[in-house]
């Protein structure tokens, strides 16, 4: 094995293929099932950095040194699309909110473990996305008689759009945005009586083609164009199925500014995340986790947000302090 990756077509060859992988990712160019391969992104970092300790065992250099530049590169540019905090910031003692993202499409048969599972989550906003006719008893019975969750809004559906978001707090607005004809749940919420907050509940069909992708592009557009004219925070939770590294995904981060929850690449172990929660930057995300069943099978998300503190930074001159250890 070693005598054959000494010789220099074979090297040129695996180092074309690393060069590849990175492209396909990085640039994610829309060429039929080619675009769907930048969703792996995860798998093609492990494999170059798997790649690179393998050749530093059998002393390849060239090869060594081109996986873990490659693999080097994804980081970055994972990391670079995700939360850029390295830590997730204190929580302050200003208005907090934790708000979960659920499918519904992970909730099996057993409705009462799963509907349990949700309440010991103890969020203070719960959107539901994949809402049909059948689960509004559900919900009926686990949550409004209960009063656990006395303010709802809901858009039915038999087909995958159909949405719900259930709170605790005081809803003051309801709204059903259309764009692309793609409906967006707008949710206004007054947060312990001092600040509103919209909470916009999105859905997006998977790119299998070029058709809709071009849809998912001009859905996001509009999505962007509603956000900077909002006077309020923003918290948009959805499955969007994209990964937050996807072109469509980035252009729309850039144009709303919107900060994005994830901190890591993978959803349950190592599958694309295709669920997501974006936030203006009049917030900050405190927490973000993923919502799994005892079988650790995906079935959500969930984060905790906080306004920003606006405490006066101290006067010039004024000698910080350290804490001792």
């Amino acid at each position: 094995m070693s005598d054959f990756l000494k010789k220099q077509g074979v090297q040129y060859l695996v180092i074309g293929l690393i060069i590849s992988g990175v492209l396909l990712v990085v640039f994610n160019p829309s060429v039929g099932l080619v675009q769907q391969g930048a969703d792996f992104a995860v798998h093609f970092m492990l494999a170059y950095l798997i790649g690179g300790l393998f050749f530093l065992i059998i002393n390849e250099r060239n090869l060594m040194l081109a996986s873990f530049i490659a693999c080097g590169i994804l980081c970055l540019f994972l990391k670079s699309s995700s939360n850029s905090a390295f830590l997730f910031p204190q929580k302050n003692r200003g208005v907090n909110l934790r708000v979960a993202h659920v499918d519904l499409s992970a909730a099996g048969n057993n409705y009462d473990v799963f509907m349990k599972s949700i309440l010991n989550l103890n969020a203070d906003v719960i959107s539901f996305q994949e809402v049909d006719p059948n689960w509004p008893q559900v919900f009926d019975f686990y949550l409004t008689q209960s009063n656990a969750y006395p303010y709802n809004n809901l858009n039915i559906r038999i087909d995958p759009f159909g949405m719900a978001v259930f709170s605790k707090i005081p809803i003051i607005r309801t709204d059903t945005l259309y764009f692309e004809d793609y409906p967006t749940l707008l949710t206004g919420l007054f947060v312990n009586n001092e600040k509103s907050v919209t909470i916009l509940s999105s859905y997006t069909m998977p790119s299998l083609n070029n058709n809709l992708r071009n849809t998912n592009r001009r859905y996001l557009a509009g999505l962007a164009q509603e956000i900077l004219k909002s006077r309020t925070p923003i918290v948009n939770i959805g499955k969007f199925n994209l990964t937050y590294w996807s072109n469509e995904i980035r252009t729309y981060m850039n144009q709303t500014n919107l900060d994005h929850s994830r901190r890591s690449a993978g959803a349950a172990g190592l599958i694309p995340p295709h669920d997501h929660i974006f936030y203006t930057d009049e917030l900050e995300c405190t927490k973000f986790e993923e919502i799994l069943d005892s079988q650790r099978n995906h079935q959500g998300i969930i984060g905790n947000y906080q306004f920003r503190d606006q405490e006066q930074s101290k006067p010039i001159g004024q000698v910080p302090t350290v804490d001792r250890f």
